[in-house]
């Protein structure tokens, strides 16, 4: 038995309690409890990062396990547990800000090969005789064949092949419904336990897709409004666009000097945090991270449009580097794609679909004050808008773009707008048939 923030007492029975309980036993899988959900260490969103990946990835193996019902063999219903527990096994420190930093100078590196190849026990030239933890070598593997489950079955749950799709990875899937539900809880957005419950009632499985019912509705719109909300305060609130630039800096300067290379991926954050500490006679920026100082947001752009002007935005882009920025600023940019705005199409158990929410990307243009300082930065969005940068940064952005393709943000709209958390609001989203 576990006992989850948004589940309450997990159970697992029988071959199923067996094999979870081995499975935890892993080297690869124990890593899980000393890497954290989050990608960063977040000065905002406090409870949430102290949360170890391991949560959700029991969180997600339940949830395969109340869909058992729908499996066609006992065979089959513990593939889709063995894969939920493991899907995460390949996690770097960091998680993608580090991965995304170590394919620029190690493009063979690919998360989705390493964990491939960790589940078939060869990642490593010692095989299965690698110790990802000390003393302890590679388990996955010899767990799934002393069950007689599929390796390849599992590898096919958590990386299904281009155009296909899983219980684990979808447009919404089992994984992501984890995942949203325990952040936004974790954060204080109200009805997140319960709008999980009613997904849990309404899903099914036809020929291995996850399936809702029409009950599932106004829950499904919930999900993708907890997204947009979520990721819209990672990436725009005030108080966390200083500190994101900080840690893209402390990734460059990891890859640069070798603390992170495609031989020690599975470093977990504890032992990546001391490997930081060990630099920072060389690095400002280690010494910053591990001295908790801070850069300063001074003011920032936050640009939304329509992905089809992805190439019209990248040339705003190009021209905005070269505009003139505040004294003692340096230029930030974050360019996402469908990341906050993403469309998701629901099955329904009849076969027809479902799509709730619309595709959209953003640029973050931010003007950051990297002379550090120690203990918390005045980031909150309460500096003063520097109006001459805003000035010559929209007029570029209107010589390129037509005003009705995009709408423009600033950090002092944040708080009051659709995307903050402050904002309780879950019903402003309308489902549309396919």
């Amino acid at each position: 038995m576990a006992f989850d923030a948004i589940y309450g007492p997990i159970n697992f029975a029988g071959r199923e309690a067996e094999l979870v309980v081995d499975l935890l036993r892993t080297a690869e899988v124990i890593r899980l409890r000393r890497m954290r959900l989050l990608n960063f260490d977040s000065l905002v969103f406090q409870d949430l990062a102290t949360v170890n990946r391991l949560a959700h990835s029991i969180g997600v193996s339940f949830l395969a396990s109340q869909l058992g019902r729908f499996a066609t063999s006992e065979k089959e219903r513990l593939e889709w547990i063995a894969a939920a527990l493991i899907h995460d096994v390949g996690i770097l420190p960091f998680g993608h800000l580090l991965e995304e930093s170590l394919a620029t100078t190690a493009p063979q590196f690919s998360h989705e090969s390493l964990v491939r190849n960790i589940i078939r026990g060869t990642y490593h030239e010692t095989n299965v005789y690698h110790q990802i933890l000390p003393g302890r070598s590679l388990g996955i593997n010899r767990v799934l064949k002393r069950y007689s489950l599929d390796v390849d079955a599992v590898i096919r749950l958590i990386q299904p092949g281009k155009g296909q799709h899983s219980i684990l990875n979808a447009p919404l899937d089992i994984d992501n419904l984890d995942n949203i539900h325990r952040m936004v809880h974790l954060v204080g957005l109200k009805g997140a336990r319960d709008n999980l419950a009613i997904l849990q009632k309404a899903m099914s499985v036809r020929k291995g897709h996850l399936v809702f019912d029409s009950s599932a509705n106004e829950s499904i719109s919930k999900v993708v409004l907890y997204r947009r909300k979520m990721y819209a305060s990672m990436i725009a609130h005030p108080a966390t666009v200083a500190y994101n630039a900080l840690l893209l800096d402390l990734a460059e300067v990891a890859i640069s000097q070798d603390l992170i290379h495609p031989s020690n991926w599975f470093l977990n954050d504890a032992d990546f945090t001391e490997l930081v500490k060990g630099i920072g006679d060389k690095s400002a920026v280690a010494q910053a991270y591990v001295a908790e100082q801070r850069y300063e947001l001074i003011d920032y752009i936050w640009l939304h449009f329509d992905p089809i002007h992805t190439k019209l935005v990248k040339q705003v882009l190009k021209k905005t580097r070269t505009v003139s920025l505040p004294e003692k600023t340096e230029l930030f940019v974050w360019l996402e794609n469908c990341k906050i705005h993403r469309s998701v199409t629901i099955r329904r158990p009849n076969g027809s679909k479902l799509v709730c929410g619309a595709d959209g990307s953003s640029l973050l243009l931010a003007t950051i004050d990297k002379s550090l300082r120690t203990g918390t930065s005045n980031s909150s969005g309460t500096n003063a808008p520097d109006f001459g940068w805003r000035a010559r940064m929209l007029k570029i952005i209107d010589g390129i773009l037509p005003r009705e393709n995009f709408r423009i943000m600033f950090p002092e709209e944040f708080d009051s707008s659709e995307y903050s958390l402050s904002n309780q609001d879950t019903k402003q989203m309308r489902l549309f048939d396919a």
